[in-house]
């Protein structure tokens, strides 16, 4: 069943931003990798998306449209939800961490956020620090380093405080746990997530939140997978350029029961425990594709 943009609310004028630039280009990027990856961007057809970005600048987001769903309009994108309802019955003062398996690297992002987007309550999404580029979004992102690194962990340390904050004030809050995009362990085969990190985990047991399970069937193409055998890095330019695969075509979103913390205490102090539950929930998910067809 496809579930189109809901109606929208009175709009109210945004000034424009000055525009960003659609690319996972890092600043300490050697100037040798920054040129690679530039390249690498215009040939996955990351061009086209940049055209996109700035005429919905300009038609949708300066004249006040709903951020995500007006995004998903300029893509022509619809959403195509199956299992659980959404919304979902949660409590108004439940803390709401919504995970995700990540096959895509964008458009499943943009979708989780129109999906968090129409809870009309206020959320933030966990993203690669590189797409803080973008100035639009940036109210709704969480720049995130998932390496788990010791100076990752000291950068999260900020940023487990300022999410739990969040979450206190009723945020929602939107987590790919796996931190990068599904990988295909042999070219020809199926995509995988990266292992979940357990950041998630602790996020969950310190706020207590009510955990909203998204499933995305589907992974990206033969070549992004050809190119993660070379480099992890390089792959990561064909992120942009690979969300165009995804235009004019629905996005199909499996919908998981909430959560409660009480479900999930029991193994809230093994975090490795943890998360190796809610990754198998939330691909199990995949049982319920079309079963809200009509």
């Amino acid at each position: 069943m496809v579930q189109t943009a809901q109606p929208e609310p009175p709009l109210f004028p945004r000034p424009l931003l000055p525009v960003g630039k659609l690319s996972y280009v890092l600043p300490d990027d050697p100037l040798p990798l920054r040129a690679a990856v530039r390249v690498m961007e215009r040939l996955s057809g990351s061009g086209k998306l940049e055209k996109l970005y700035r005429r919905w600048r300009v038609e949708k987001y300066a004249r006040g449209a709903p951020f995500w769903e007006s995004a998903l309009e300029m893509l022509g994108v619809d959403l195509r939800l199956h299992g659980a309802p959404w919304p979902p019955a949660v409590a108004e003062d439940e803390p709401r961490i919504i995970i995700a398996n990540h096959p895509f690297g964008l458009m499943d992002g943009v979708a989780a956020a129109a999906l968090a987007e129409r809870l009309g309550r206020p959320f933030k999404v966990m993203v690669h620090e590189a797409l803080m580029r973008v100035p639009e979004p940036e109210p709704y992102l969480l720049p995130v380093d998932f390496s788990e690194s010791r100076e990752a962990m000291q950068k999260n340390l900020q940023l487990r405080k300022d999410t739990l904050a969040a979450l206190a004030r009723g945020e929602t809050i939107v987590i790919f746990p796996a931190g990068g995009v599904s990988t295909a362990p042999k070219v020809l085969g199926p995509a995988e997530d990266l292992p979940w990190k357990r950041f998630t985990a602790r996020l969950i047991r310190e706020a207590r939140a009510t955990v909203l399970p998204l499933y995305f069937p589907g992974q990206n193409g033969l070549m992004f997978h050809a190119v993660s055998k070379i480099s992890m890095r390089l792959r990561i330019s064909m992120i942009v350029g690979a969300a165009k695969r995804h235009m004019n075509r629905p996005i199909d979103i499996c919908i998981g029961d909430p959560i409660r913390y009480d479900e999930l205490e029991a193994l809230a102090g093994n975090r490795d425990a943890l998360m190796d539950v809610l990754r198998a929930k939330v691909y199990g998910l995949s049982s319920t594709m079309g079963s809200n067809d009509p």
